[in-house]
């Protein structure tokens, strides 16, 4: 006794020919390149390199050699620039890292408050002068602000200082016109 078997439609073939090594498809932020799925922050074909170091943000679980985007440990996802960030603020050799990004702030805050004290005093000591005085302080007093300025995106885009240094040493400068016209 012989079982006639059906015939196969042509979507059957068709779905028989497929490989079965397919992978899924990539989410839709992710684009392919070159045989390579290429993300929003790198690629999602290749494993996470072991230098620099990358640690879960959430769990701290090392990242190293995944291929995933998801930590193993916790299932947060993750971005290989978020990982690099987080394992530079938690190891110990982050450590001077952060206290430079701490002094940094501070530098720049300093900075500001030395501007905006020294415009408000050359403000209050031309307003104290008498008639052309005023005006003629004033104009001087936002001519050396103008090169001091000047001077400071000088030392950031030509010496390739951080802001807070510039920010930093305008407010001395102008801490020091300050004091030149409360003096005189």
């Amino acid at each position: 006794m012989t079982v006639k078997q059906p015939e196969k439609s042509e979507s059957d073939r068709l779905i028989e020919l497929q490989p079965l090594d397919q992978q899924p498809a990539p989410p839709r932020h992710v684009e392919k390149s070159g045989g390579v799925s290429i993300g929003l922050d790198g690629d999602y074909g290749r494993p996470v390199p072991e230098n620099p170091p990358h640690l879960c943000p959430q769990c701290d679980y090392n990242l190293t050699g995944l291929v995933s985007r998801r930590c193993p440990e916790c299932g947060t996802p993750f971005t290989l620039s978020e990982a690099r960030h987080h394992a530079r603020l938690s190891l110990p050799e982050g450590r001077w890292e952060r206290w430079e990004l701490r002094f940094q702030t501070v530098q720049f805050h300093i900075g500001l408050v030395l501007i905006i004290g020294s415009a408000i005093v050359v403000i209050i000591t031309a307003k104290a002068s008498v008639g052309a005085a005023a005006a003629v302080r004033l104009s001087v007093a936002a001519g050396l602000a103008g090169m001091v300025l000047v001077g400071a995106l000088v030392l950031r885009v030509y010496y390739q200082r951080s802001w807070a240094d510039a920010i930093l040493l305008a407010g001395l400068c102008f801490a020091t016109i300050a004091a030149i016209f409360l003096v005189t």
